[in-house]
C-alpha cells in the first residue's frame, strides 16, 4: 500500500496532524485495509457538473446547496418552494442525481466552487453509498466533505443536514443505516463554522413510517416535501446567513398567536416585497384568482395605524387580484388559517399617488394579516 496515500486521506478527514507521525508509521503490512471509497475523488466529469461550474463562474453567490438529486430537486418539484424562499438570496443549486460522497469531493476539486465565497453552503449527501458502504465509511465520506469545504470556502459557514430517512418503516434495515450515519455525522459541528442540523422528524408520519405524501418513491421528495423542507430549515439559514432579525409586531386585541418558532428575520421575493410567516396555515393557499376572507392590521413607518379590520371588529373579503400588488403577491405565500407580515414598497402598495390623507406618497406599508378563508 502507498503510506503517502494513506496520510493524505486521513490529513484530508481530520484524523491525523501528519506532522506528528513518522512515516514508518504506515508501513505495508500484511491484510492492511485501503482508504474507503467514500473519502476518494471520483470523477464526476457529466454535462450537469459543467453547468455548475459555469454558473459559479458568474459569481454572484450568497448561498450555495451541495448534494445529489435530492438537492438537484429544487429545480423540478422544489422549484415553487426554491423561487419563494432563495430566489433573492444569491442562491446556487449545486446537487447532481446519483451523486455520492467521493463524487461531491471530486466536484469540489474541480470547479463547482472556484472563485466563490458564500456566506453559507448547504450539504445534503450520502443516500447514495447506502447500498455499499457502511455507517462508518458514509460518515467520514461526509466529514471529508466538509473539511473539504473549510479548506477552499474558509470564511464560509457550512451547515450540515442529517442524511434524509430512508427505509419506509421504524424497524426497517434501511432505517436503522440512515439512524448510525447520522449519529456519526452529528458531533461534526463546531459551534462556529460548522453546523448539523436533523430536521428528519419533518419528514416523517407520526408514527415514523415515511409519508408517501412527502417522498413519493421513499426518496426524493414532492412539492409538499421541498416545502417542509425549506420552512425545517429556514430559522438556521436565516441565522448563519446574518439575516437581521426584527421584533415581531405588537398583536391587535382579536388576532391569533404567533408560532413559537416564527422567523425573526424576513424573506425578500425578486419584486422587493417582504415577508415573514408568524403563523403557519394549512396546504391552501390562494391565488391571485381566488376570493380571500382576512383580517388585518396596516400600519406606516415609524408605527401610525393607518388602518384595521381588527380595530372595527369585522374581517373583510375581497377579490385577490382587486388589491394592490404587495397583497396580491404576499397573500399567496400563506396558508389558510396562517398569519403573515408584509413589508410592502411603495411601488407596490399606492406608489407616488399615495391613498388619501392617511397614506402619504412614495409610503412603505406595513401589515399584519390573518388569513381566514380561501373561497
Amino acid at each position: 500500500m502507498n503510506c503517502r496515500r494513506i496520510v493524505s486521506w486521513m490529513a484530508a478527514i481530520g484524523l491525523l496532524v501528519v506532522a506528528s507521525l513518522p512515516m514508518t508509521a504506515f508501513a505495508d503490512e500484511p491484510g492492511a485495509s485501503p482508504p474507503p471509497a467514500t473519502v476518494v475523488p471520483l470523477d464526476r466529469d457529466v454535462p450537469r457538473h459543467k453547468e455548475i461550474n459555469a454558473r459559479a463562474k458568474q459569481g454572484d453567490v450568497d448561498l450555495i446547496f451541495i448534494g445529489d438529486s435530492i438537492t438537484q430537486g429544487w429545480e423540478g418539484a422544489g422549484k415553487e418552494a426554491w423561487a419563494k424562499r432563495y430566489g433573492s438570496r444569491k442562491a446556487m443549486n449545486a446537487g447532481i442525481g446519483g451523486d455520492q460522497t467521493q463524487h461531491v469531493l471530486w466536484r469540489l476539486d474541480n470547479g463547482n466552487i472556484e472563485g466563490l465565497s458564500p456566506t453559507l453552503a448547504v450539504i445534503m449527501i450520502g443516500t447514495n453509498n447506502f447500498g455499499a458502504n457502511s455507517p462508518e465509511e458514509i460518515a467520514l465520506g461526509i466529514k471529508a466533505i466538509v473539511k473539504s469545504l473549510r479548506q477552499k470556502l474558509p470564511k464560509s459557514k457550512i451547515l450540515v443536514l442529517g442524511v434524509f430517512p430512508r427505509g419506509e418503516k421504524s424497524d426497517d434495515p434501511l432505517r436503522a443505516k440512515n439512524v448510525a450515519v447520522n449519529k456519526l455525522i452529528q458531533d461534526v459541528g463546531d459551534d462556529k463554522m460548522v453546523t448539523y442540523l436533523n430536521i428528519n422528524d419533518k419528514l416523517l408520519s407520526a408514527d415514523g413510517t415515511q409519508d408517501r405524501e412527502i417522498m413519493p418513491d421513499l426518496v426524493h421528495l414532492s412539492p409538499k416535501g421541498y416545502e417542509i423542507w425549506g420552512e425545517a430549515i429556514e430559522p438556521k439559514i436565516s441565522e448563519l446567513l446574518g439575516e437581521k432579525a426584527v421584533a415581531f409586531p405588537e398583536l391587535p386585541k382579536g388576532a391569533g398567536a404567533i408560532d413559537k418558532d416564527a422567523p425573526k428575520a424576513f424573506t425578500e421575493t425578486k419584486s422587493g416585497l417582504k415577508y415573514r410567516i408568524l403563523r403557519k396555515g394549512t396546504d391552501t393557499q390562494p391565488k391571485a384568482t381566488n376570493t380571500v376572507e382576512v383580517h388585518y392590521h396596516g400600519w406606516l413607518d415609524g408605527g401610525k395605524v393607518f388602518d384595521s379590520s381588527y380595530k372595527r371588529g369585522k374581517s373583510i373579503g375581497f377579490p385577490l387580484n382587486g388589491v394592490i400588488k404587495g397583497w396580491t403577491e404576499g397573500m399567496q405565500l400563506v396558508g389558510k388559517g396562517g398569519m403573515i407580515e408584509l413589508q410592502i414598497p411603495s411601488e407596490l402598495g399606492y406608489g407616488s399617488r399615495g391613498a388619501g390623507a392617511d397614506i402619504p406618497p412614495d409610503s412603505p406599508l406595513h401589515f399584519l394579516v390573518e388569513l381566514l378563508e380561501v373561497k
